[in-house]
């Protein structure tokens, strides 16, 4: 029969150091203190020595890490006050729950080392807990909480979710996909903005919209403010021969202060609005002319 394992080192201050290699049942950790615990399993979820939903895991205070193998989306479900994830071997996943993270602090999970894909999906988190994470080489499937979060793709053909918030994407390489579905569920306004920080057209990068309709492109556009800006870019689109933006899925890209912008229509209406989708390219490979007055076509960034 399984047992119940309970290691209690709430009272130490040194760096705790544990390892399930052969444990099989619920494993209760608590460590406190200030140390840097490390908690490593050296198997995948389901295995004898791996994580799952049933082991209770208390980094305590200290930065903390868990170390784990080819982890299921349950395995982290009671898992709290640990800032840093490692995953290797094959395929894991994570889906968050709200007690992973703590409010106004970062949890940094790492898949850079595993063979398989990482899914992350960090939408239950709501409190302004931060994720950073980082993928495999294989194509990852990311998707942040309601906070500011970064998220990396890694080699493989990625899909990045940024959530809630003014989150900053990286593909890397590969055909990834910037996913813009469900306005709800991935808010990127004028004031709070996702950053897509590769966008190489050479690899196939894409934006799924819910929809998509005409494109303008406004050049470089001047004004005190960005919602300034953002304004006169749809202005230009709408005065635009051909063009109105007025439908959802119109979408007008523009340069301000050096950088490149893309809004894409929420509503259908031809004026900024509180649910219009703003995008900040930081760096765009394989079209110099993103944002000034061409022949792009939709088919160039959106599916």
């Amino acid at each position: 029969a399984a047992l119940n394992h309970t290691f209690n080192a709430s009272a130490f201050t040194g760096n705790l150091t544990y390892t399930d290699g052969t444990l099989t049942g619920n494993t209760t950790l608590v460590s406190g203190g200030t140390g840097a615990d490390v908690f490593t399993f050296t198997a995948a979820s389901g295995s004898t020595g791996g994580l799952t939903n049933v082991d209770t895991i208390n980094g305590g205070a200290g930065s903390d890490t868990i170390n784990a193998v080819a982890t299921a989306a349950s395995a982290f479900d009671n898992v709290t006050n640990v800032e840093s994830i490692v995953l290797t071997g094959a395929a894991s996943a994570i889906t968050t729950v709200e007690a992973l993270v703590a409010a106004s602090t970062t949890l940094t999970v790492t898949a850079a080392s595993a063979t398989g894909a990482l899914t992350f999906n960090g939408a239950a988190e709501t409190d302004g807990g931060r994720f950073n994470v980082t993928g495999s080489a294989q194509a990852d499937a990311l998707t942040g909480g309601s906070a500011s979060d970064t998220l990396s793709g890694g080699a493989g053909a990625d899909t990045l979710v940024g959530g809630i918030g003014g989150d900053v994407l990286t593909g890397g390489a590969g055909a990834d996909m910037f996913t813009y579905t469900t306005q709800a569920a991935t808010i990127s306004t004028v004031t709070n903005f996702d950053v897509i920080s590769d966008f190489v057209f050479s690899d196939g990068d894409k934006i799924d919209v819910a929809a998509t309709g005409a494109v303008y492109q406004a050049g470089t556009i001047s004004g005190a403010t960005l919602t300034i800006a953002v304004s006169a870019a749809i202005t230009a689109a709408t005065t635009a021969a051909g063009t109105n933006f007025d439908a959802a899925g119109d979408i007008v890209f523009f340069t301000y202060s050096g950088s490149v912008y893309g809004v894409i229509n929420s509503n259908a209406d031809a004026v900024l609005s509180a649910n219009d989708t703003v995008l900040q390219f930081a760096s765009i490979v394989g079209n110099t002319g993103f944002s000034t007055v061409g022949s792009l076509t939709v088919a160039d960034y959106a599916v």
